[in-house]
Order: C-alpha cells, then structure tokens, then sequence
C-alpha cells in the first residue's frame, strides 16, 4: 500500500538531515554484513550486529578555530533569516527582514546601538510611538 504524504510536511531541523544520513550509514551497514553472513550460510549474532552498527569514526577536518567574540543581535537575526528561509517560511522571512530594516532605521535615527541589551520594553516603547 502506498503512503500518503500529509498535506502539510514540516521541513524539521537542519541537523535532521546529517542524523538521516547517519541512519541511513548505519541501516547499509547492517544490511551488507547480513548479506555477507547469509551467503556464507551463518546467521549474525546479536553482538557482531551491535558492533557493526556502533558509530563510525568519520576523518576529521581541520577547521579553522571558531571566533570567540560573542554573537551579536545582527549575526544571529541573520541566522533566524536563514533559518526561516531554509525551512520553508519565506513569509516569515520577508515581514522579519522588513522587521529588522524598521529596527536599524530607527537606531540610526534615534542614535541608538540596537543590540541584546537594547531590546527591552523601554525600546519598544520608544520604536511604538
């Protein structure tokens, strides 16, 4: 029987696709070594299954050391963007860009650095009115 899809898929996490793909490892794996047991006319054990299926060390790459300076309010609405772009919500993309754009305009104007320490019920106060 085929499976429907629901009308509505939620796109799911980014990370959803590196743990798929890591499953999906796991899963040719086990069934390669079934194969090869079978064709020699033994069954697996339980414990030569698990050791099949224990996570593989993957070659690492060298990677250049992460910044220590913190995030900034502008690093990370550009992360929700994207994040918002890549899971299938451009909507909510556009209206928070449009969002953001009202924000920097305002900081300019009123000459105020918008930043995590700014965003507090008194600025939405002064961006209100």
């Amino acid at each position: 029987m085929e499976q429907r899809r629901p009308a509505f898929a939620h796109p799911g996490l980014p990370q959803n696709g590196l743990t798929n793909d890591a499953l999906q490892g796991i899963e040719d794996r086990l069934l390669t070594y079934y194969a090869e047991c079978r064709a020699q006319g033994v069954l697996p054990t339980a414990d030569e299954l698990r050791a099949v299926a224990a996570p593989q060390e993957k070659e690492v790459k060298s990677v250049a050391p992460a910044s220590t300076a913190p995030p900034t309010f502008w690093s990370r609405f550009e992360e929700f963007l994207a994040q918002s772009r890549e899971q299938g919500q451009p909507r909510t993309a556009q209206a928070s860009a449009t969002a953001g754009r009202h924000l920097r305009e305002f900081g300019q104007q009123a000459k105020v650095t918008i930043d995590f320490d700014a965003i507090t019920p008194g600025l939405g106060d002064k961006f209100a009115s």
